[in-house]
C-alpha cells in the first residue's frame, strides 16, 4: 500500500507519481480540494501527473 498526500498548491504546480513495480492499492488524497482522475494503483513502468488548477482549486489527471 501507499499513500500519497498532495502537496499545498500553487499555479502551474504539478505531482508526479511513477513506478518501476507495480502498485496494487493506492491511495491518493488532496486536503481541502479535489482530485479528478484518481487512480487506485500503478501499472508496473508507468506514471500518473496531476496538475494543479487554481481556477477550479482542484489536481486533475493525465497520463
Amino acid at each position: 500500500m501507499l499513500a500519497v498526500v498532495f502537496p499545498t498548491p500553487y499555479v502551474n504546480r504539478s505531482l508526479r507519481i511513477a513506478s518501476r513495480s507495480a502498485i496494487t492499492l493506492l491511495t491518493l488524497s488532496a486536503p481541502g480540494r479535489t482530485i479528478y482522475g484518481t487512480i487506485a494503483g500503478l501499472a508496473a513502468s508507468s506514471y500518473a501527473e496531476f496538475p494543479y488548477t487554481s481556477d477550479d482549486n482542484a489536481w486533475f489527471r493525465m497520463g
